[in-house]
């Protein structure tokens, strides 16, 4: 049963209420196919460790790629396969022959490294048809010579179209509690399907921001709080599958995500975070900078990005 909390937009003492005569979705299949994009780091060894998780969650197929600078020599890229596949063989389901490992060099007419690793990241992506991309966290590099085009990470958000799964958790275990963000913008409807995919047993808070309130009342009003929340209701309703829909509790926040996100998180404490983006669109949005950098850069607990 959907749960709204009382009047005061507080997380805590939900109140049970009815269902909307809503259609509701069938339980989405999980990911077949699984990429991690690894480097010699200790964010990559907590990915590696989530990345092969989920994988064996879901007998999911899981392809590791080290993208590396394209000037390194053969040999060097030779032992450093060596180093991962030792590295990664703990992980690795030897009963699923999809599984794969390479290191690879980016295109040579980049001249940014992240960049290029990025780019090369999303064609492995593709080419495995993959519907989930693990990465590490990457804290933005303050030497480099143009820090404001972002990190790995803000780079396959931004040029991406699939799943990000940024993973932080240690030890990483099945999520049992994960925040869903909306806007209801077109993205909003993947941040639920890829919630109930991923996380298919968690309890889910699922949160609309009102920036900027209704069109029938002023932000703030009890004419548009109810109108926000019998909108999150069927919003509910329609995209999350029956048996998730037993396990949410809605809430209606007032004020812009890059302030509010972080309040809530250490009120519900959840092992995952689910946002929308399409990159330069959405609540989520790289362009409109209405994410804090550290969600990205420092996140508080694994973060999904839906697409």
């Amino acid at each position: 049963m959907l749960h709204m909390p009382s009047a005061d937009n507080s997380v805590n003492g939900p109140q049970p209420h009815p269902l909307k005569d809503v259609p509701a979705r069938v339980v989405p299949p999980p990911p077949r196919n699984i990429l991690l994009g690894i480097s010699s780091s200790h964010s990559s060894d907590i990915a590696l460790r989530a990345a092969s998780d989920i994988a064996s969650q879901f007998d999911a197929a899981l392809h590791v790629r080290q993208i590396v600078d394209c000037d390194v020599p053969r040999s060097q890229g030779e032992e450093t396969l060596a180093i991962l596949k030792t590295r990664v063989a703990p992980f690795i389901q030897q009963a699923n022959q999809q599984d794969s490992l390479a290191v690879l060099p980016f295109a040579n007419h980049f001249n940014n490294s992240e960049m290029g690793t990025a780019v090369a990241l999303l064609e492995e992506a593709r080419k495995a048809e993959a519907s989930l991309i693990v990465l590490g966290a990457h804290k933005p590099n303050q030497s480099a010579r143009r820090p404001l085009l972002g990190t790995l990470t803000q780079r396959v958000v931004r040029e991406g179209t699939m799943p990000l799964l940024i993973a932080v958790n240690e030890p990483h275990t099945a999520y049992q509690s994960a925040i869903l963000a909306i806007d209801f913008s077109p993205v909003s409807a993947a941040v639920l399907h890829q919630a109930e995919t991923v996380a298919p047993h968690a309890a889910y808070h699922l949160v609309y921001f009102d920036q900027d309130g209704s069109d029938d009342a002023r932000p703030g009003s009890a004419k548009a709080a109810s109108s926000q929340q019998t909108r999150l209701r069927n919003f509910a309703c329609q995209h999350f599958s029956p048996s998730a829909q037993e396990r949410v509790t809605l809430s209606v926040t007032n004020g812009k995500p890059k302030h509010a996100l972080p309040l809530l998180h250490d009120k519900i404490q959840p092992d995952l975070i689910v946002v929308g983006t399409s990159g330069r669109e959405g609540l989520f949005s790289v362009k409109r900078g209405s994410v804090p950098q550290t969600l990205f850069d420092d996140p508080p607990c694994d973060i999904l990005i839906a697409r």
